[in-house]
């Protein structure tokens, strides 16, 4: 075990564009929510904008929040819970749709399993079932899918938890 502390640090810069940079501050969390509301899958599951910025803002230590930026213009969010089941858990990417297929996806897993390496054996992800395009993608970054979750977001819905085994 080492002594620093994944995801502590105030900023990191990702491969390609964009930059992951502290949450901070109601205005942040609202114009996130305000983003997500408004694409899929958080539209069909029926999420609303205060749901939203009450789970950003709300005291959580294992919970690492930050807003993904692009020459300063917020293009999404990643929540981060750690530990969880003997590795990272991403509970959130959200990226704005100009944003999307541009690598960021990729370089924030690739992010994640670098803050963890040597220290966790397992990355961790749940997708909505209806989301093909997420699902696609945490398959190809070597993601198996382990059980489906009925019902734990919203009624009538499935959410698929994913587990990538890393070395630990």
């Amino acid at each position: 075990m080492s002594d620093r502390f994944p995801f502590a640090a105030a900023e990191h810069v990702l491969s390609g564009a964009g930059r992951l940079a502290p949450l901070l501050d109601a205005t942040d969390a609202a114009a996130i929510a305000s983003m997500l509301v408004a694409l899929e899958p958080w539209r069909t599951l029926g999420y609303r904008s205060d749901q939203l910025s009450r789970y950003l803002l709300r005291a959580d230590p294992a919970l690492h929040r930050f807003r993904i930026v692009d020459r300063e213009a917020l293009i999404g969010v990643l929540c981060v819970r750690y530990p969880w089941l003997r590795g990272p858990h991403i509970e959130l990417v959200g990226l704005a749709p100009q944003a999307r297929g541009s690598g960021l996806g990729r370089a924030i897993v690739g992010w994640i399993e670098g803050e963890v390496l040597g220290e966790a054996a397992n990355l961790w992800a749940c997708v909505s079932a209806g989301n093909r395009s997420a699902r696609r993608f945490y398959a190809s970054r070597g993601f198996f899918e382990v059980a489906p979750l009925n019902d734990l977001v919203s009624p009538g819905h499935a959410e698929i938890l994913l587990r990538k085994r890393i070395s630990g």
